[in-house]
């Protein structure tokens, strides 16, 4: 019993220290792939959507500030915190969302090719229907 367990307890240490491995591969080549399109994009200024903001902060907000150092290539720490700290006031005094403007409730009857969905459109009378 006791050199069964033994055996499991090797198995999963070498489990872990294999994906533990692995992790770090894949993090240091994104890290360079970040490098590489820094590069590319030199010094021009990135414009980055709401959406893309509140993505980066929600991530960036996981790890410290030294970590931000070493692989932040796109955007400063200093930038992800602050887009945080804005995300988290947006969100208590707002319901529109992370520095946006609310988009009228009728753009999410509209499909992707343009057309109205009937089946997202909200319960009453057909539009374009005179009321009775």
């Amino acid at each position: 019993m006791l050199s069964a367990l033994n055996s499991l307890s090797f198995v999963i240490a070498s489990l872990a220290g294999w994906l533990s491995e692995h992790q770090q591969r894949s993090i240091e080549y994104v890290v360079e792939e970040n490098r590489i399109l820094r590069e590319q994009i030199g010094d021009r200024k990135l414009r980055f959507t709401d959406n893309q903001r509140r993505r980066l902060a929600v991530r960036a907000k996981e790890l410290s500030r030294s970590a931000l150092n070493r692989i932040a290539t796109i955007v400063t720490p200093e930038t992800l915190l602050a887009w945080n700290c804005e995300e988290i006031s947006s969100t208590k005094t707002s319901t529109a969302g992370f520095g946006s403007i609310p988009k009228p409730a009728v753009s999410h009857w509209i499909n992707e090719s343009g057309r109205e969905d009937s089946n997202l459109r909200p319960p009453g009378p057909e539009p374009g229907a005179l009321p009775s």
